[in-house]
């Protein structure tokens, strides 16, 4: 992750700065994994256990001090409105960038493939349990009936801290909610040069992008290296939620439905978040590489049942 304004401020070494992947999976009684995606007709696949870096109900002692970890959705179909039973979360990246400043986050939602990078505090907490739970509701692998339909009460628990270890030697993290993290450029509407429209739908049982699966062999767009786009992605309903990962750049989202994204959504991203009939206006601009990428939704059942687009940067 890129660095910036935030050497400004002491962060957690090595020691404390912890990937964490959280997944839902299916165990066999003889240990071994579950999968049968023909068995909801391709809808998306759950669990009904909770993982966390590959281990079910995993504890993780600590120290009484800021950690940062690095949350990842990695789930095939399953959306996450993560909770800390112990206060809030301090968000100070999304994606694989760092946010303009750091930001005090409630709860954070994750679609598949997304990510949130936050620092958690445990000073004040020695003696406690912290948990990190879920409060998303979510029975269908086409995905929430709701983006925002949370359980009142208790969530389900994902990973329990032990906050029963000494504070060791090693300098405390500074950063603070509302610090400067990174300079952020916007891309300006004056510099678009092009307009595409992408319709996310089902098609005879399967996913397809503007009415068409698939075809690594066919460019579903061409932009010019160097310049700007406005892409309109658009789910076409059903109920179906789809969070689509666009490969190579980084996207700057205009707006869900017209209205501007929450804070920690505006600026850099590589997936945005489609619930049912949402529609979304993103900025990109192909300032890298040439080539042929794809961008597709990451429910990894739609996926893999033709929900994929190649474009090629000329």
């Amino acid at each position: 992750m890129e660095q910036g304004l935030l050497d400004n401020y002491v962060l957690p070494n090595e020691k404390f700065d912890v990937p964490l992947v959280i997944q839902d999976r299916r165990i066999a009684g003889n240990g071994s994994l579950i999968y049968n995606p023909e068995e909801d007709d391709f809808d998306g696949w759950l669990g009904d256990v909770q993982v966390a870096n590959g281990k079910a109900q995993p504890k993780f002692h600590v120290e009484p001090r800021k950690y940062r970890f690095r949350l990842l959705n990695g789930a095939n179909a399953r959306w996450y409105t993560f909770r800390l039973t112990s206060g809030d979360f301090l968000q100070v990246g999304n994606d694989s960038w760092l946010l303009p400043e750091a930001v005090r986050r409630q709860t954070v939602r994750l679609a598949p493939a997304e990510r949130a990078d936050v620092i958690i505090d445990f000073a004040g907490l020695a003696g406690s349990e912290v948990f990190i739970e879920n409060i998303l509701r979510q029975d269908d692998g086409r995905g929430p009936d709701e983006l925002d339909d949370v359980v009142e009460g208790a969530g389900t628990r994902i990973v329990k801290f032990i906050v029963d270890q000494p504070l060791g030697p090693e300098p405390e993290a500074t950063v603070e909610a509302g610090n400067p993290l990174r300079d952020h450029t916007r891309i300006d509407v004056s510099e678009i040069k092009k307009t595409r429209r992408f319709v996310f739908e089902r098609e005879d049982g399967r996913w397809a992008i503007n009415e068409r699966f698939f075809d690594p062999n066919r460019d579903d767009a061409r932009p010019i290296q160097g310049r700007a786009e406005r892409w309109i992605l658009e789910n076409d309903g059903g109920g179906w939620a789809h969070p689509i990962h666009i490969h190579l750049e980084a996207h700057q989202i205009q707006s869900i439905n017209g209205r501007p994204p929450a804070f920690h959504d505006s600026f850099k991203k590589d997936t945005v978040e489609l619930g049912p009939d949402d529609e979304a206006e993103i900025f990109i601009k192909f300032r890298t590489f040439r080539g042929r990428y794809v961008f597709h939704c990451h429910n990894l059942e739609h996926e893999d049942m033709a929900m994929m687009a190649v474009f090629n940067v000329i």
